[in-house]
């Protein structure tokens, strides 16, 4: 790919006219072609979907004005400029397809892959965002993108905007560019604008023509983004330095396109978008995102087919913890600023982890990319009867063979757990079991729960332990002797405004502490760098067998509010119930869940041979995560996903350079048939399906869902099954119960 070409390229189209007149366009042509593997695109068909952000980033423009650039006087150079033009376009639908497998750029479930994984800060962002701009270049003529190709970037797009919690995207899907705050959509923007108007057409003098036709949904998307009270914003739009190496995309004439669409959104009373609100299992990252009002909670792990973290010499050098389970509550992008990565952070207490509270430098590794033995690493999400969809999280961790430097101790660790999170509108409930580590000592094993900075020294902020207030600016200690005897639960606040109980909090091992943390940057130089914290988290022990934890978090409510769970929790009108829990299934009841009188439960099991309380009784595969919500006695909805992507790769995967040619062009997601038993009958006579949240057409439903009748019965069954979980979609199905 052509990493110089913003300055060669952009250079050489601003000059056509003068190499034509010197004589020289044909030269600087074929000079662009080459650079730019032209080639590739007279492939038909395609040897594989998708191409890499690499190459999407960068050379998917340059081609275009390449092509612009060819002469169009005598009737060949005509047909030879409209053959390269249809051949470009044809790559651009293909570039733009989904890849099942590996590779890069758009996934079935529209995340953007680069180094074969998702890549939410880098890369596939910058891809979209030219994806986008070429949309908008050739809209409105006959060589524009088709439908499907303009969808599969807007869904891109989309997918981006959910994750961030406006403009920033999780450090657990940073790759080698760690940060709570990097702010990539504040740099990726315009892509919303380019795909929400058909560019102007030419006027006879030549110059352009105004806007005349905008998409409502998309400028919506832009207009919410397009947000000149944000300091990130008003960053991009004010920096006019050209990039002359990878890419060139903050020109001027982008902020008049920004312009006219948002004066025409203006005019025709076209207003921006509130923030996204569902949640959405978005398993080819192994990641689930929960939104409600204007906040985002992403939790990500990682397994045998999805990587942990990237790192290089002088990149992310300390995260090896990055997707144990990280679990991110972004309250707003000013949160964001309590997590920081260059100050003072314990690189060993990223948020919902669970770790090895080993000192800094045992956490570098000679590789990166990590893949681990076990499969289930995702969630499900289910839209049922509520104003918006909800989910589950679920993982099984056993420690990949980290290659420490020879010697180290750490190689001889042996190390496993398994987590849940099922959300529950503002509430997460959050479970693990089978926490074990052996030759670990004499460091602890811990799960997190929060680690805020503080910010302002003038104007300290603080946190609520049980019902008292204390200053980030004082010194605090909390062991978990404090909390109370064996049954006393604790209540928590962090600076942020969410609410964390723990039950049973000395016996789980509850700690807080508010200290001066010193540690390292992500480039690991030997310069300290500190900031008082506020940490909390769950000792489990060192060398733990068997151990487990559970608490619930609740998001940007009142004080009070963590209190009244608190003292439900200890009553019989319970917010939820932890119906069973060990190392074969985590099964939560929610009461009055997604409206009062009506029922959410959450099944994510691990062992097939499990018998599970609640309406599902067993499946016959595992792993799994099940949901289940009952709208009243008649009526049900339940949703499946097996986050296994399930590709069809023999061989054990252990790094991420270990992936070969085939592997990452050619895999594909094999489809697996699930067995749901349920207590209570069902009619057999299916309400609607979807698959990935959009219902299927009704002469497709029993492709995806079936119920198989009982023996005694032609009309109703107990036995659900879900016949095409692939690609880690959910699927999901609204039934009838039946009353013996």
């Amino acid at each position: 790919m052509n990493n110089a070409g913003a300055g060669f390229m952009n250079a050489a189209f601003l000059l056509r006219k003068e190499l034509q007149t010197a004589g020289k366009l044909s030269d600087y042509i074929a000079t662009m072609k080459w650079y730019n593997d032209f080639g590739e695109i007279y492939q038909d068909p395609f040897e594989y979907a998708g191409t890499s952000a690499d190459r999407m980033r960068t050379i998917s423009l340059w081609r275009l004005f390449a092509v612009l650039m060819m002469p169009s006087t005598t009737t060949e150079q005509k047909q030879m400029k409209i053959r390269d033009m249809k051949a470009l376009g044809r790559w651009y639908a293909n570039a733009l397809s989904p890849n099942e497998g590996l590779a890069g750029t758009l996934k079935p479930d529209h995340v953007g892959y680069h180094h074969n994984s998702y890549y939410a800060s880098a890369y596939t962002p910058h891809a979209l965002h030219k994806g986008a701009f070429i949309e908008y270049l050739l809209s409105g003529t006959s060589f524009a993108l088709g439908a499907e190709t303009r969808g599969h970037i807007k869904k891109g797009l989309e997918t981006m905007r959910i994750v961030s919690v406006k403009y920033s995207s999780p450090n657990s899907v940073s790759g080698r560019f760690p940060g709570f705050s990097r702010n990539i959509l504040a740099k990726s923007f315009p892509a919303y604008a380019y795909v929400a108007a058909t560019a102007p057409a030419l006027n006879d003098d030549g110059s352009l023509g105004e806007i005349s036709t905008l998409n409502n949904d998309n400028v919506k998307m832009f207009l919410r983004l397009y947000d000149t009270t944000e300091s990130a914003v008003n960053d991009y739009l004010g920096d006019g330095t050209i990039f002359t190496n990878i890419y060139y995309l903050n020109s001027i004439g982008s902020i008049n396109i920004m312009e006219a669409i948002s004066t025409k959104a203006n005019a025709m009373s076209i207003e921006a978008e509130s923030s996204p609100k569902g949640c959405w299992a978005k398993n080819y990252a192994a990641l689930v995102i929960q939104r409600r009002d204007d906040w985002a909670v992403s939790v990500k792990g990682f397994s045998k087919f999805v990587w942990d973290f990237e790192a290089s010499g002088k990149q992310n050098v300390f995260g090896l913890y990055q997707s144990h389970g990280a679990l991110l509550v972004a309250n707003s992008e000013e949160s964001l600023k309590t997590h920081d990565i260059d100050n003072g952070w314990d690189w060993t207490r990223h948020p919902g982890t669970t770790t090895i509270k080993l000192n800094i430098d045992q956490l570098i590794s000679e590789n990166r990319r990590y893949y681990q033995p076990k499969r289930l690493a995702g969630g499900v999400s289910l839209v049922g009867g509520g104003d918006y969809s909800a989910g589950i999280f679920g993982m099984e961790f056993s420690q990949p063979p980290y290659r420490f430097p020879e010697g180290s101790f750490q190689l001889d660790i042996n190390f496993s757990f398994k987590k849940s999170v099922f959300f529950a509108d503002y509430v997460m409930i959050c479970l693990g079991t089978g926490i074990t580590s052996s030759e670990s000592s004499p460091y602890i094993t811990q799960t997190t729960l929060f680690q805020t900075k503080l910010v302002d020294a003038a104007a300290p902020s603080s946190v609520l332990i049980n019902t008292t207030t204390h200053s980030l600016s004082t010194d605090l200690t909390k062991e978990a002797t404090f909390f109370g005897g064996e049954n006393f639960a604790a209540t928590l606040r962090d600076v942020n405004g969410n609410g964390y109980y723990v039950p049973n909090a000395t016996m789980q091992g509850l700690n807080v502490k508010i200290s001066l943390q010193t540690s390292r940057d992500q480039r690991g130089r030997t310069r300290e760098t500190s900031a008082r914290y506020a940490t909390a988290w769950l000792n489990h022990g060192i060398n733990p067998s068997d151990k487990g934890y559970e608490y619930a978090i609740v998001v940007s409510k009142p004080s009070n509010i963590v209190q009244v769970l608190a003292t439900r929790q200890a009553s019989d009108n319970k917010v939820y119930e932890v119906l069973y829990k060990d190392n074969k299934a985590h099964v939560v009841k929610i009461n009055d869940c997604p409206r009062p009188g009506q029922t959410q439960y959450g099944y994510v099991i691990f062992d097939k041979s499990v018998r599970t309380p609640g309406p599902v009784r067993r499946v016959d595969k595992a792993p799994i995560i099940v949901m289940v919500e009952e709208v009243d006695s008649n009526n049900l909805y339940i949703a499946a996903s097996s986050p296994d992507l399930n590709f069809n790769i023999t061989r054990v995967l252990e790094v991420g350079s270990q992936v070969n040619g085939q592997e990452r062009f050619y895999s594909i997601s094999m489809p697996i048939e699930v067995q749901v038993f349920v207590k209570t009958a069902v009619d057999i006579a299916t309400g609607d399906v979807r698959v990935n949240g959009a219902v299927v057409p009704d002469e497709e439903k029993t492709t995806h869902v079936a119920v198989q009748p009982k023996p005694s019965s032609t009309t109703v069954g107990n036995r659900i099954k879900f016949k095409q979980l692939v690609k880690g979609f959910s699927t999901e199905v609204k039934l009838t119960t039946i009353s013996s």
